[in-house]
């Protein structure tokens, strides 16, 4: 995987983690080549979670040995791709690490990792192509079967913006694979109907949680207190809610410091939040903790009233990680996405989900004030589907790995 847990410790590092711990439930040996990663700080407090060795590569793109570690020169060899036009420089950045996996690299990654040969490789993708290009120059090497996980749809490959070259790269990995697991059925539908992938080769394996459903116990809180957690990049924008709280406070004034929004992770989201806000004269309304350990991630969820979920109409196909381990906290799920969507659809058979569709600013308004209504009420609590919520806990991952892979590999 490509600068495996870049994004701290939600949606995709969590993926990794559990799939890994699932394989080992399952007696697999498991190694993780990724390539280099520059926080060296969280990198290493990831890297000691992980059930297995991690093997990281000494190059991180594609780009010559003399470039790679100088970011200026990074950019020149980048804008060097743009004069050759988008078809260059998009399937650069997007295989980029994997385009430098040769046999002699794979030769010293097998020497570090106790030449031990895999039986399988697991590549997995999220918006770009070098997961599942490093994943089949592996498998080929090896001559072993290889899996597809795609949690976002690659950019510029046959569903928006096409270039004749990304998606031709891209079918070519699906027909590839030996198999092609997706994170949601809206996305398994659309390969099979946009891309032609046999059916026999899709398999929905959901996100998960790790851990045990939490127990409601209501925060005390002096503030209305809504927490979202993970990456605010990808177009995720909070300025929906905030907008119809600045609206919602015009009619009740009394609300406008009685409320209170944590940020834990990055993006540009972030800083759009808190820019909006203090042009609001609410700055004080947005509290930005950066990335954080999971501990921390998790202490802080517990102090929440409630919980937020951003997705994007762009990332209509997707189901976002953080969703899972939002749910397990049983706690009621402020959404902003459309209501046809299928986390929508997930997050009301929870029973928890407040789903808020851009644009409805009445339906936006009225569930704020509902939730400060039962905030001060002391009536928080939101009935959660508990059996449901609970299909979707890692302790079923390798129950669901196994009937996946298990025409793949001897036993």
């Amino acid at each position: 995987m490509p600068n495996a847990f870049q994004y701290g410790w939600m949606g995709s590092t969590q993926r990794l983690l559990q799939v890994a711990k699932a394989f080992t439930s399952l007696g697999f040996e498991v190694t993780l080549i990724a390539s280099d990663y520059s926080d060296r700080e969280i990198q290493g407090q990831i890297d000691s979670e992980f059930p297995g060795q991690v093997v990281r590569t000494s190059h991180s793109g594609s780009y010559p040995w003399f470039v790679d570690g100088v970011p200026a020169l990074r950019r020149l060899w980048r804008g060097w791709w743009r004069l050759r036009g988008r078809p260059v420089y998009w399937l650069n950045v997007s295989e980029g690490w994997a385009t430098r996996i040769t046999a002699s690299t794979i030769g010293r990654l097998l020497l570090r990792a106790g030449n031990k040969r895999p039986s399988l490789v697991w590549g997995i993708s999220a918006g770009l192509l070098e997961g599942g290009s490093a994943a089949e120059r592996i498998a080929g090497y090896f001559d072993c079967p290889w899996v597809y996980e795609l949690h976002d749809p690659p950019l510029h490959a046959g569903l928006q913006d096409t270039i004749a070259s990304m998606d031709g790269r891209f079918r070519t990995l699906l027909d590839s694979a030996a198999l092609i697991v997706t994170n949601s059925q809206t996305y398994e539908r659309s390969l099979h109907a946009n891309f032609d992938v046999p059916q026999a080769k899709l398999r929905t394996i959901f996100l998960t949680f790790a851990g045990t459903l939490g127990q409601w116990v209501a925060p005390t809180n002096e503030k209305l207190t809504v927490g979202h957690f993970g990456s605010m990049n990808g177009e995720r924008s909070a300025l929906p809610l905030l907008q119809n709280f600045v609206a919602l406070t015009r009619r009740e004034p009394s609300l406008a410091h009685r409320f209170e929004l944590i940020f834990a992770g990055e993006g540009s989201g972030i800083d759009e939040a808190i820019a909006y806000m203090e042009a609001n004269g609410l700055g004080a309304a947005i509290k930005y903790v950066g990335l954080v350990p999971k501990e921390q991630v998790n202490e802080l969820m517990k102090r929440c009233d409630a919980l937020l979920i951003i997705q994007p109409d762009e990332s209509h196909l997707e189901i976002p990680g953080k969703l899972f381990e939002t749910m397990r906290q049983l706690k009621p799920v402020l959404a902003l996405m459309k209501r046809d969507c299928e986390s929508a659809h997930i997050l009301v058979e929870s029973g928890l989900g407040l789903i808020c569709q851009p644009g409805d600013n009445q339906v936006m308004q009225d569930v704020l004030s509902t939730l400060f209504s039962k905030w001060q009420a002391g009536t928080m609590e939101q009935g959660a589907n508990t059996d449901y919520i609970s299909e979707f806990s890692a302790d079923y991952l390798p129950v669901h790995l196994s009937g996946a892979i298990a025409p793949l590999v001897a036993d």
